[in-house]
């Protein structure tokens, strides 16, 4: 009987407690996979597959130790002065910077890691930020952070 939890599994837990962790206040949506339009929704995550490791610790044991890596992309929108309040270079930029600390937040709280469904949740090595980019014809500033987790079930 396979017993084995697989990306698409902790890509919807991720997602699932990153919305719990961040909606509404930090972010408007959280989806699980990437997105080829974000329907204005800024600032946002999406969450996309990035690699898995399993392996069996012991002789005899049943099930897997699976550990996945996982990619957050978060998006905010730049210089927007029509928004209200409108938004600037940099608020923009600390909007970005917020965003991955409230994100640090949410896996720092081992209550609601447990709680997600997480044996073990973290950064995989360093954050990148990207440039300015257009997504959906509105320029954005774009955070990808890597995500090492293992699930409980697995």
């Amino acid at each position: 009987m396979p017993n084995a939890v697989g990306r698409a599994s902790a890509r919807t837990a991720l997602a699932a407690f990153l919305t719990t962790a961040l909606v509404p206040v930090t972010v408007r949506a959280v989806y699980a996979y990437p997105r080829k339009h974000l329907a204005e929704l800024y600032p946002a995550l999406t969450i996309e597959s990035a690699s898995t490791l399993r392996e069996r610790k012991f002789i005899g044991v049943t099930k897997l130790a699976t550990e996945f890596v996982l990619t957050i992309r978060t998006y905010v929108r730049w210089d927007d002065p029509e928004e209200n309040p409108p938004i600037t270079e940099q608020t923009a930029e600390d909007a970005l910077d917020y965003l991955e600390q409230m994100i640090a937040d949410a896996f720092a709280d081992s209550a609601n890691v447990h709680a997600g469904g997480f044996d073990l949740i973290g950064y995989d090595g360093p954050t990148e930020t990207g440039g300015i980019l257009r997504e959906d014809s509105v320029l954005c500033r774009s955070e990808v952070i890597r995500v090492r987790l293992k699930m409980v079930m697995g």
